[in-house]
């Protein structure tokens, strides 16, 4: 913010004449003198006047701005006089005085800067500017005694504040109001009131600039005010007098029936006088001390209520009457006291009582045991339980409302009602299982018998149980049923017809003994098994465990050992051939195959006739989780039956049930990508085998790849199903397995 700040120091001469002085001759003598000097001065005038109209564009002799001579220069020379001048200037050390220190600074710190064309404006225009006589007056003034004019000023109002605010600290002080003192023994005393210091900013200002439109060195005053105090010592003649009096006795402070006793030194220090005499307190003081009777006399109101106890049983809890000081009420209260000097004064507080009573809290929770220790029945369809005191404990919820005529409400949290449930759903719940059907000496027998199945709806029913807490009435949850689709009953109206669907056959005579074993146990726990319409069967599931519990023993096995296939010892090594053979009768008889494995490399003993081609093989692992099963769907629309025999040479399978009337075309395996392996032998160490005794596992024989295609047609001629099988087959090695167990005793 600036402002333009102009400053005017021109003098010129001033003539009087008292005329009445003079008598009548003299007046006439006076009055020729004065025609003959009149006309001199006119002709004066006329020659000034000629001077000035000769020196037109060029400052008046004898003019200065600030100062600096400008007479009989043209505006440009003027503005580079005034201009260098006030350049300089500017910078130079500039002096504030205060009352008793002096500050430097400078007009350009201060926010001073040139109006250099106004200045030119104003000085140029002297003698030029007004009608001939005033011009010839001023051109005479100029000649005779010169025309000093300030410069034209700009000034910052927020820079120069700033400077008077820096050098503020050292010349402002505050009034000081008089006070009322008092000292033990002593009567009551008063301290004088003294008078506070300002900057008058405005003066101050204006003088800057006076100096500063000069250029000039001098110092220049801070103008200052005087701030007389608010509070004189005379005005507080009353309330010492009103002092004295409320300290003749102690204040006495009571509330909810305890009393504070305030000596005189402590309330003494309270006291406070005002500019009209009167005696007051100090507020914030007093406030303050309520506040620390309040701590002691505030209590909270609380209503009864109602927890759970640590020996797990409900409680009440009593409640209490609320005590609440008023501390602005009571500040007052103290403030009149002291003005009165009565000596005595009762705080303000107000009294409530609770809205549940300690017998209705008591009563609640003899009524909440109640129903703990009742417990909850539950009843669901075909059975039921209970929930104990433990466990509607642990879900129990107390809910609040003071406004109601029974302000306790207990109930039971849904969320852990669901996991109460969710723990108890193991005795509740029951898959369903279907009843399955095997061939046993030629009849259809149960294998498993069918269970009805049942879920409890653990949402649904926690919704119930929540619901039904507190009625006194067992509550009925929601437990789905699930009838089997095929019951024990089954078994007497199921048809198998007796027609061979398809058929598969394998060699497995020159096999080892325990791998001989393994094949005909898996085709004993494979064979007999019945499939509905429309069902899967499954290798896996009807074997089971591949283990020594089940029978089997350590053969060779195709195994996996970091991304590397090789034959190995393996419990139940053989089985793939069971499930091979299994695979070729579904493939023929025109099943859908649904899952369905290769093995690594070539084995020439599952593609040999009758039912054998490459690309026929399905193998299965034995792990527990059967990563790899051979599965196929019964789409035939009557039951079917898995029948497996092995006779010591050959493994055979059928697909035994009713012709469905199919014809299933197979086209010739087509080979390609042959790869021909190292034959050098490669000798494997197996901790399985005694140290010593070595055994051939595998032949070399190609890697190649393998396409067939299996196209089914109804009896219409329309095909219903085609499938074409791709396997990749990897060259297999010679290998040797070389023992490194404990030799044989």
């Amino acid at each position: 913010m600036s402002a333009t700040v102009h400053a005017d120091r021109v003098s010129g001469p001033s003539l009087s004449v008292d005329e009445a002085l003079l008598s009548r001759s003299v007046a006439r003598a006076f009055t020729t003198a004065m025609i003959a000097l009149a006309a001199v001065m006119v002709a004066g005038a006329v020659v000034l006047g000629a001077l000035g109209a000769s020196q037109s564009g060029i400052a008046l002799k004898g003019v200065s701005a600030g100062g600096v001579p400008l007479g009989g220069m043209t505006r440009a020379e003027a503005s580079a006089a005034v201009s260098a001048a006030w350049s300089t200037y500017a910078h130079q050390p500039f002096t504030l005085q205060g009352p008793d220190t002096a500050h430097k600074t400078t007009p350009a710190e201060l926010g001073l800067t040139l109006d250099l064309q106004a200045t030119l404006d104003r000085a140029m225009a002297v003698g030029h500017s007004g009608s001939p006589w005033v011009n010839s007056q001023a051109r005479a003034r100029g000649l005779l005694r010169g025309v000093s004019l300030p410069l034209m000023l700009d000034l910052d109002t927020i820079a120069a504040g700033k400077v008077l605010t820096e050098i503020a600290p050292s010349i402002v002080r505050p009034s000081l109001d008089a006070s009322l003192t008092v000292s033990s023994g002593a009567p009551v005393g008063i301290s004088p009131d003294e008078p506070g210091i300002a900057i008058d900013s405005a003066g101050t200002l204006a003088e800057i600039v006076n100096v500063a439109s000069m250029l000039e060195s001098a110092a220049v005053p801070v103008s200052v005010q005087v701030l007389p105090a608010a509070i004189t010592a005379a005005d507080l003649a009353p309330a010492r007098v009103a002092a004295d009096a409320a300290l003749a006795t102690p204040l006495v402070i009571q509330a909810a029936d305890q009393t504070w006793h305030l000596p005189a030194a402590d309330l003494a220090r309270l006291l406070r006088g005002r500019a009209d005499g009167t005696l007051t307190v100090d507020r914030p003081a007093v406030v303050e001390m309520v506040r620390s009777i309040a701590s002691a006399i505030d209590q909270p109101l609380a209503d009864a209520s109602v927890v759970v106890g640590d020996n797990g049983r409900l409680i009440a809890v009593p409640g209490g009457t609320g005590n609440v000081i008023d501390v602005n009420a009571s500040a007052d209260a103290i403030e009149r006291a002291v003005r009165d000097a009565s000596g005595a004064v009762a705080l303000a507080y107000t009294t409530a009582s609770p809205m549940i009573p300690n017998a209705v809290a008591t009563a609640a929770a003899e009524r909440g045991n109640a129903l703990l220790d009742a417990g909850l029945a539950l009843r669901w369809e075909g059975g039921g339980a209970s929930l104990d005191r433990e466990d509607l404990l642990r879900a129990l919820t107390i809910s609040v409302d003071p406004a109601s005529a029974e302000p306790f409400t207990f109930g039971l949290d849904e969320n852990a009602i669901r996991d109460t449930l969710a723990g108890i759903a193991g005795e509740i719940d029951q898959p369903m299982v279907n009843a399955r059907f095997r061939l046993v000496d030629g009849q259809i027998a149960v294998a498993v018998p069918s269970k009805v199945g049942r879920m409890l709806d653990v949402d649904a029913g926690a919704q119930q149980v929540v619901a039904g807490f507190g009625a006194g009435q067992p509550v009925t949850i929601d437990v789905a049923i699930q009838q089997p689709v095929w019951s024990d009953a089954d078994a007497a109206l199921i048809d198998l017809g007796g027609d061979i669907l398809g058929e598969g056959g394998t060699f497995y005579g020159e096999s080892s003994e325990p791998r001989r074993q393994n094949v005909e146990l898996a085709a004993l726990k494979e064979s007999g098994w019945l499939v509905p319409p429309g069902e899967e069967f499954s290798y896996a599931e009807n074997i089971g465990n591949v283990d020594v519990d089940a029978g089997f023993v350590t053969g060779f096995g195709i195994t996996e050992q970091n991304g590397q296939f090789a034959t190995s010892p393996v419990v139940g090594g053989g089985i793939c051939q069971v499930s091979t053979t299994i695979f070729q009768a579904a493939f023929w008889a025109g099943l859908p195959i649904v899952e369905r494995y290769q093995h690594p490399y070539f084995l020439q003993s599952y593609s040999g006739p009758p039912t054998g081609l490459p690309g026929l093989d399905a193998m299965v692992n034995i792990d527990p989780n059967w990563t790899l099963d051979m599965k196929f769907r019964n789409t035939t629309g009557d039951w079917i039956a898995v029948i497996v025999v092995a006779d010591g040479q050959n493994l055979w399978a059928k697909i035994v049930g009713v012709d469905p009337g199919w014809n299933v075309e197979v086209t010739d395996p087509v080979i390609s990508d042959r790869l021909t392996p190292d034959s050098e032998m490669v000798y494997v160490d197996s901790p399985e085998l005694p140290e010593g005794q070595e055994m051939v596992v595998e032949h070399a024989a190609d890697g190649f790849k393998v396409s067939l295609t299996r196209t089914v047609l109804n009896a219409n001629g329309e095909i219903i199903d085609a499938v074409t099988l791709e396997s990749e087959f990897s060259p297999s090695l010679n290998r040797t397995l070389r023992g490194t167990g404990a030799p044989q005793a």
